[in-house]
């Protein structure tokens, strides 16, 4: 990795970038900023998912609600991720906790796929529709039926 980093600091992007004193600072900034709405969409929905916000809401209606926000940051994250990465190659691939953000990213969509596949394989058409999240402790548990008040 360390001979990739180096061969990637000596091509001209890298050694554009890298003399700029702006560059770095403020792709930063944009990359720390859309970390916060990347983040603030998947809570959103997970908070939904709980049924502590929007629960007169479908889960769908959430979900598409947030939907270009999570994959437009995700689009702006992927571009100044690879800028700082040509900027600043030997600082970012050699960096523990570069590679401790790609595992973590690796494993955050594994369980997303998981995660679909698990909801899709089980009511998912009722769930989607369903407007107040019932806790499960109210639920007979041999009949998945509504327990007595």
């Amino acid at each position: 990795m360390l001979a990739f980093a180096e061969w990637l600091a000596s091509t001209p992007p890298s050694i554009m970038l890298a003399q700029s004193s702006w560059v770095v600072p403020t792709v930063q900034t944009v990359h720390i900023v859309v970390i916060a709405i990347l983040w603030s969409s998947v809570l959103m929905v997970g908070l939904r998912v709980m049924g502590w916000a929007a629960p007169s809401q479908p889960l769908e209606a959430t979900v598409e609600r947030f939907r270009p926000w999570f994959w437009g940051a995700l689009a702006v994250l992927a571009t100044t991720g690879i800028i700082l990465i040509v900027t600043e190659p030997p600082r970012e691939l050699m960096a523990v906790s570069f590679w401790l953000k790609m595992l973590m990213l690796a494993v955050a969509v594994a369980v997303a796929l998981l995660g679909r596949i698990f909801v899709e394989g089980r009511q998912a058409a009722s769930w989607w529709r369903s407007r107040v999240p019932v806790p499960a402790a109210d639920r007979d548990c041999s009949t998945g039926a509504m327990a007595a008040a």
